[in-house]
């Protein structure tokens, strides 16, 4: 009975819409063909605003590239408006970064974070290049959340309007029309652009982009029905000698070449080619207003040919058809649907039951995207994987088979850093990590700094594999020789120490969250300091020392702050304590405590505003060899490099930060410290407890190698006395480590 009422109901529509004169079956079929362009084929979006706006039906849609995600999109419903509300309130810039979100990182991997240049796998000692500089990630996710209520159509003819787009097969080399199964992918693989993209691996295909071999699909759209074919091409103007200036101007004319005969044939074909001219723009113009502008050139084009489009509204019987209210009727809702099986394929090391238990998807459980989504982005940055995206398989009206297809990492990494400052000049860093190499979940961490400065440390602990195993065990081992500068009392360098130490220890620790990290230690350390006396100094006042120390040392760190190289909110705190006794056979009795403080806050995207302070103390007998150091102009510009040193310091630091361009940016600073105690030499010891001041003002260019910054700052000529300033220009560059 229940399937005659159905019956019933859609005859009803069906004569209801022929009544209308909404669908007309023997019209003439119109179907439309969207090249790729990167960034440029947003231009499409405001052509389609105009066909849509003269009431002109799209009966099938085809697609390359980005023309491929603005056309699937444009299939399934989404309507001009709502693609350019989309397309500006993305930020294109993080979509194209695998890396997750800050702080959807656990803490250890959050340490990780704006310190190197360069993540490579390893296979055994070899470092594995990647197929692209992008896996994909948060685009991916990004596609199953557009399309996630199309995901059951497996069959893109069954959408609301036909589609299809191109990718080609990397393996083969030839050309795949993308017509059948998860739209997402689809979409996803018809974008693969070569080196930029890793590939998409798709049941026996590796897909890269479209536009390699068919950039202007008019002939695809062509066989799905069409009897008028309307092309959105991008129109650019033809590069001279001189044009070709970076890595991607030759890569985009290499793709061109073999793709031009192609391209040619298939303009033949449309019966009206609106030209979109996006001269002055480039395939990565992600940025939010050169998508608008855009977006406007594709409407200008398109405006400029609405007497051609009058006459393909003509010949079909000069009707106004409303895309939106065909697709509209064509869509379901959505059913609530509940998941029969999670089906996991791609892993190799790791196994399903692990998997499994970090996504935490329970059979039997409602689908929610939302849901899913969210899990997928936690299990992401664990830092387990280069991919997780999923899939979505109908069973009947009640169920689904989830299925997680992902891409594993290495468990080994290889992290590499460079960094250049004018005291150390060039430092590099090598850090090695490693999960479950000897143990299950034991991770290990291996770095050396060398160049300018030579430290080393290792680190073994047990956070479990999932890390979130909120108590865990530690050992280390470092060494340090680091070359200090020690000045007198008129602002003169006396000498220079190589400050070196061994040390070994272990302990417990504790990560409450994502932000919060408790260590407390016991450490072993073996001191080897020596002095290069300059001509001025006493050799008395510098000794050599060899202490051995056994000492307690407690941290604790809060990091919330989302940019550790340009930060714009969030909070950083960290406390750093080491106690010292001759009563378990240290060598002297001391003790100090460090604490730092960050608030970043910015407003209107232009303006950052830092607030920064620390408290330094210290009790006894403190060493030379453990006072306190300011070695970096992050903590305090006005003086050189080691030349603010003592037992005790409070110092407070003010900086804004206004975004003058999108990779430039502008700096003033302003910093003091009081309430200080400088070192207990009493050679040195005529402090007048004046405020010490410094301010300056900066420049920082975003590069590809990290931050670039100039700063200029006038401080104290030096901290004994009154009187004296001087004029410091300090350059700082790459990541921080």
């Amino acid at each position: 009975m229940k399937y005659l009422v159905r019956l019933l109901f859609l005859c009803v529509t069906s004569i209801s819409l022929f009544a209308q004169g909404s669908i007309d079956i023997n019209r003439p079929k119109i179907g439309i063909a969207l090249s790729g362009g990167g960034a440029l084929g947003f231009a499409h979006i405001g052509a389609l605003k105009i066909i849509d706006s003269l009431g002109i039906p799209l009966d099938y849609v085809t697609g390359t590239s980005m023309g491929a995600i603005v056309g699937g999109l444009y299939s399934i419903g989404y309507s001009p408006a709502q693609m350019e509300s989309l397309a500006t309130s993305i930020d294109w810039i993080d979509l194209f970064n695998d890396s997750p979100e800050r702080a959807e990182l656990p803490y250890f991997e959050k340490e990780l974070t704006g310190r190197y240049q360069l993540n490579l796998d390893l296979v055994g000692f070899t470092p594995r290049i990647p197929t692209g500089l992008i896996y994909g990630q948060k685009i991916s996710l990004l596609f199953s959340s557009l399309t996630y209520r199309y995901e059951f159509k497996k069959n893109f003819d069954l959408l609301p309007i036909p589609f299809k787009c191109v990718a080609v097969d990397l393996i083969t080399g030839k050309e795949v029309i993308m017509e059948n199964g998860s739209l997402s992918k689809a979409l996803r693989a018809s974008m693969s652009i070569p080196t930029v993209f890793a590939p998409e691996p798709l049941d026996q295909y590796l897909l890269i982009d479209g536009g390699v071999l068919n950039n202007f699909p008019t002939d695809i759209v062509k066989k799905m029905g069409s009897d008028i074919v309307i092309g959105l091409s991008l129109s650019l103007p033809r590069k001279s000698y001189d044009d070709y200036n970076s890595f991607l101007d030759i890569l985009d004319r290499t793709t061109d070449i073999p793709r031009y005969e192609k391209f040619s044939d298939n303009r033949d074909i449309a019966d009206l080619e609106i030209e979109q001219d996006v001269s002055g723009y480039s395939l990565m113009d992600f940025d939010k207003t050169s998508i608008s502008e855009l977006i406007e050139r594709g409407e200008v084009a398109a405006r400029s040919d609405i007497p051609q489009l009058l006459e393909i509204k003509n010949r079909i019987g000069n009707k106004f058809y409303s895309n939106d209210s065909l697709k509209n009727l064509r869509k379901e809702k959505m059913r609530d649907y509940t998941v029969r099986n999670v089906i996991i394929r791609g892993n190799k090391s790791l196994d399903f039951a692990f998997i499994n238990n970090l996504l935490n998807i329970k059979e039997g459980q409602l689908f929610d995207t939302k849901i899913i989504e969210r899990k997928i982005t936690t299990a992401y940055g664990l830092g387990y994987f280069d991919k997780i995206n999923y899939e979505i398989i109908p069973v009947d009206d009640i169920y689904v088979d989830l299925i997680i297809d992902i891409n594993e990492k290495s468990m080994e990494q290889l992290y590499l850093g460079l960094k250049y400052d004018d005291y150390y000049k060039l430092v590099g860093a090598l850090k090695l990590k490693t999960t479950s190499f000897f143990v299950s979940g034991v991770r290990t961490e291996l770095e050396l700094q060398f160049a300018g400065l030579f430290k080393f440390s290792a680190k073994g602990f047990y956070p479990s594999r999932s890390l979130n195993f909120p108590i865990y065990p530690f050992l280390q081992v470092a060494y340090k020789d680091i070359p200090m500068d020690v000045y007198d009392d008129k602002g003169r360098i006396n000498a220079r120490y190589s400050d070196r130490s061994t040390l070994f220890g272990g302990g417990l620790g504790i990560s409450f969250d994502n932000n919060w990290a408790l260590e407390g230690a016991y450490n072993f350390e073996y001191i080897n300091t020596s002095p290069e006396i300059s001509y001025s100094a006493i050799s008395e006042l510098f000794p050599s020392y060899s202490d051995k120390l056994r000492r307690f040392d407690i941290s604790l760190k809060y990091d919330s702050i989302d940019d550790p190289l340009l930060p714009t909110t969030g909070v950083r705190i960290s406390i750093d304590s080491e106690i010292s006794n001759k009563a378990y056979a240290s060598a002297i009795n001391y003790s100090k405590v460090t604490l730092k403080g960050d608030l970043y806050q910015t407003i209107n995207d232009r303006h950052t505003l830092r607030f920064a302070s620390s408290y330094r103390d210290s009790w006894e007998d403190l060493p030379d060899y453990k006072i306190f150091y300011f070695n970096n102009t992050d903590e305090f510009i006005g003086l050189d490099y080691y030349q603010l040193a003592g037992v005790k310091f409070i110092t407070g630091r003010t900086e804004y930060r206004y975004r003058f361009k999108k990779d430039i940016f502008l700096k003033l600073i302003f910093n003091a410290a009081f309430d200080y105690r400088l070192t207990s030499n009493p050679v040195f010891n005529k402090t007048t407890n004046k405020p010490i001041i410094g301010a300056g003002i900066g420049v920082q260019f975003l590069s590809i190698v990290g931050p670039i910054e100039l700063v200029v700052a006038n401080g104290d000529k030096n901290i004994f006395t009154n009187g004296g300033r001087q004029l410091l220009v300090y350059i700082n560059a790459g990541y921080k480590f």
